[in-house]
């Protein structure tokens, strides 16, 4: 091989390294995001349905003379 087929091969050798990396570094990025997403969105999902609770109506009994036993 000459030489300056060899260093072509050789530069694009380590660009396959680079890109290697950076695609495991976009890869791991993404994982985290998509917990700190679920995460987030159990979270909400959670204060929603305590604030619904909080919210709900309260069923105050009638007077034992106005139940109509339905």
């Amino acid at each position: 091989m000459n030489d300056t087929l060899s260093r072509f091969v050789a530069q694009q050798a380590q660009l396959a390294t680079v890109h290697q990396t950076y695609i495991a570094q976009q890869t791991a990025l993404h994982e985290r995001f998509l917990a700190l997403q679920q995460t987030a969105q159990a979270t909400l999902q959670k204060l929603l349905a305590q604030r619904r609770k909080a919210r709900a109506p309260t069923r105050t009994p009638l007077p034992l003379h106005l139940n109509l036993h339905l």
